[in-house]
């Protein structure tokens, strides 16, 4: 039974670990998103592409500021777990 608890509490640890390293590129599309919409609402331009490409820069420069800070995260989980076991 307790090895159950643990494997939940891994699992819980797992998912709100995914959510916060997931979260700031996340962010990064929203707003890229709102602002492009607004934009193209406001000049009544309406180009698809010029949406995909403001969320692929803003997501792209997310990753490369906060990606050692991602990878460190999912470093000390993954050791944490080793250590368990």
């Amino acid at each position: 039974m307790a090895q159950i608890d643990a494997l939940a509490g891994m699992f819980a640890s797992s998912l709100s670990l995914s959510l916060v390293i997931a979260a700031p590129a996340v962010a990064a599309a929203l707003t890229a998103t709102l602002v492009c919409g607004l934009i193209q609402s406001v000049t009544r331009l309406e180009e698809p592409l010029l949406g995909f490409v403001a969320r692929l820069l803003a997501v792209t420069a997310v990753l490369l500021m906060t990606g050692r800070w991602m990878m460190g995260k999912m470093l000390e989980f993954t050791l944490e777990i080793w250590r368990a076991w």
